[in-house]
């Protein structure tokens, strides 16, 4: 199906790691997409040598493998892409490999999200767990809830039926209690916690 594509040719296709790096030697290709199922990782040295033959060539895993370790490990070694396969239509895959053309990774979008949850979390040391959330009466988390929106305290108040006034103060309680300096600190802590399954749609 890739071939059908009039920007993309096929130059090659092999089952094992030897003969992919031959292949790679002689065809000199753009792009090299790699598969790496069980067990976790059998292939990735195989992006090693991919990039000792050509430091430009353009490696992108596909995997069943939603890990983030195995991920950081693909681009540490100098992957463009990593995509889980059933995460991605035909269609997104021709997106992706298009868009590293244009400079862009190719990852899948969960993965994606749960690995720049966790950066976000880390760089302002903003612990996703229980015991964080139980700080937060069951109004102040349907607050926090709409905090991740970005909407404004009129626009809360319109929500929950409260006073606009009764909103501001239930703002500057949250963000007293878990130690945050704004809202929009507030609404990344509130997606961290929504991502992690702590904070539930019921509280909306």
């Amino acid at each position: 199906m890739l071939n059908d594509q009039p920007d993309i040719e096929v130059i090659g296709q092999v089952d094992n790691p030897g003969e992919a790096i031959i292949a790679v030697r002689l065809a000199k290709p753009d792009i090299v997409l790699v598969e790496i199922n069980f067990p976790a990782g059998c292939n990735l040295e195989l992006i090693d040598e991919f990039m000792k033959i050509d430091p430009n060539v353009l490696v992108v895993v596909l995997t069943n493998l939603n890990s983030e370790d195995l991920m950081v490990k693909a681009f540490f070694k100098g992957a463009s892409g990593y995509l889980i396969k059933n995460e991605s239509s035909f269609n997104a895959l021709l997106a992706s490999l298009r868009g590293l053309d244009r400079g862009e990774l190719a990852l899948s979008r969960r993965l994606a999200t749960r690995v720049l949850s966790k950066f976000v979390r880390d760089l302002y040391n903003l612990p996703a767990d229980r015991t964080r959330l139980s700080l937060l009466t069951l109004r102040e988390q349907q607050i926090l809830i709409w905090l991740s929106k970005g909407i404004t305290n009129r626009a809360i108040s319109e929500q929950l039926n409260i006073s606009e006034n009764t909103v501001r103060v239930h703002v500057q309680k949250i963000l007293k209690k878990l130690h945050l300096q704004n809202r929009r600190e507030a609404g990344m802590f509130a997606d961290q916690l929504i991502e992690s399954g702590f904070l539930q749609e019921e509280h909306r």
